[in-house]
């Protein structure tokens, strides 16, 4: 009995699956089929679901009427394009279903495919599937960059942490969260802690720091051809080093120039070695037919109400004031771990009761200390003479409120609490903050003793940043 032919309708929906979501392996595991066919109802739900998935998102971005009206031609542009390769796919999909079915059918037999067959087989792949889908993956790849180009640093983190969602989540409703037009200012903050990182740590952190950089272009532009590769990294050791050589005027004179060197933003280079470009969630989002025509609505209904700037008047006016707040805050909490370290040695008999009333005096005494620095060390003094004594639990949360503490005073992000915003080329940049996940880690095990080493090494290495 003959197999049915294969559909090559089926065909164009995998090649167009391909090229909205690029770079998976030809031989990859297929998924498993629900149904054969979708009805209509379901497939008119499912229409419904995403526009109000998106309209959940665009509500969150508060996209200006000069943001919109850049967007629609470029999802426009991306709309025609994968319409035209559509169109290519259709003119061609019953040949090349013709040459599968051949491959298929002697794959049945008893004798197998020949060679040519197979030879055959793979050419009608690279001329219909491969070839097409790489380049149209590279020309949307190179619209993404133009419409990366758009936004804020803040909406593209909205964009890349989105799920789409019937119900948004809180902070789509926060027009604080979208954040200021992009600018150098994470790489500018990434490089001066470079910079202060004592020598022992950067020794350590150097390659890593690099490594890093070059597999975040990487992810933006594509694979590197090896010799490309390793030059880029000697380029950003070399810059690396240079940042640390430099004098703090020098490098708030040329912090921005230097900066801008590690954004691998460049559009007019690409690399590509047998890879296809692979598209972000900007892509899958915003850059399509059912896009461009939300974000023409959109426009139209809230013609009267779209900010001027990317954040309308949602910057926070008085950043001072809550730093303070939060430092007022943070420093209390730490007075408290301290001051139940003092009665629990108390209580374990490590502690005289006049030990333990000195103790009490010089944490309230610390609070009129003339700075923060000099409040925090003088908890930290007392935080260390205790644990000396005696490790338990609530060393290791009074060794943690120190690590945050430090992290703060010395200006060193990213080591402690859930990172905000979009990923950046050089992720926990002093390595500090895998030492604390893996004390966490440890205190989870119940490996105490361990735990709160490892949190005492964190301490130790911030205690000799450069201030």
């Amino acid at each position: 009995m003959k197999t049915k032919p294969i559909d090559a309708i089926a065909i164009s929906v995998t090649l167009v699956i391909a090229v909205i979501g690029p770079g998976a392996p030809v031989c990859s595991a297929p998924r498993p089929r629900l149904a054969t066919e979708v009805p209509g109802e379901v497939d008119e739900a499912r229409e419904l679901k995403r526009e109000i998935s998106l309209l959940n998102l665009l509500n969150g971005l508060y996209l200006s009427q000069e943001q919109l009206d850049a967007l629609i031609p470029l999802a426009e542009r991306a709309a025609e394009l994968r319409e035209r390769y559509l169109a290519q796919l259709a003119s061609e999909a019953e040949a090349y279903s013709r040459e599968l079915e051949t491959l298929r059918d002697a794959l049945y037999s008893t004798t197998g495919t020949t060679p040519e067959q197979k030879e055959r087989a793979l050419s009608w792949e690279r001329r219909v599937e491969l070839e097409p889908r790489d380049r149209v993956a590279e020309a949307l790849g190179r619209i993404e960059d133009q419409a990366r180009q758009l936004l804020s640093d803040g909406q593209i983190a909205i964009i890349e942490g989105f799920k789409p969602c019937l119900i948004p989540p809180k902070n789509l409703a926060d027009p604080i969260a979208v954040g200021q037009a992009s600018t150098t200012g994470r790489e500018e903050v990434a490089l001066d802690v470079v910079r202060r990182m004592p020598a022992s740590l950067y020794s350590q952190q150097r390659e890593a720091i690099a490594e890093a950089v070059v597999r975040f272009a990487e992810r933006e532009k594509g694979a590197m051809p090896e010799d490309v590769r390793s030059a880029m990294l000697e380029t950003y050791l070399g810059k690396l080093d240079e940042v640390r050589a430099l004098s703090a005027v020098d490098f708030e004179l040329r912090k921005r120039e230097l900066a801008e060197s590690f954004q691998p933003f460049d559009d007019d280079v690409t690399y590509r070695r047998g890879h296809t470009r692979e598209l972000g969630a900007i892509s899958r989002y915003l850059l399509d037919r059912q896009a461009a025509e939300i974000l023409k609505r959109w426009r139209r209904e809230r013609a009267a109400d779209l900010p001027a700037t990317p954040v309308a008047a949602a910057v926070d006016t008085d950043p001072r004031s809550r730093r303070q707040q939060r430092e007022d805050r943070g420093l209390e909490r730490y007075g408290r771990v301290v001051t139940a370290l003092i009665r629990e040695r108390s209580r374990l008999g490590s502690l005289s009761s006049g030990e333990r009333r000195e103790m009490e005096q010089a944490v309230s005494d610390a609070s009129a200390l003339p700075s923060l620095e000099k409040q925090f060390a003088a908890l930290a003094e007392i935080a260390d003479q205790l644990n000396e004594r005696r490790v338990t639990h609530l060393s290791v949360r009074s060794m943690m409120a120190q690590v945050v503490g430090l992290a703060h005073i010395k200006r060193v992000p990213g080591i402690v609490g859930r990172r905000r915003g979009p990923a950046t080329p050089i992720e926990d940049i002093t390595g500090l903050g895998r030492m604390v996940a893996e004390a966490r880690q440890q205190m989870e095990r119940g490996r105490t003793r361990e735990a709160y080493a490892s949190l005492a090494r964190v301490a130790a290495y911030l205690h000799d940043f450069a201030s």
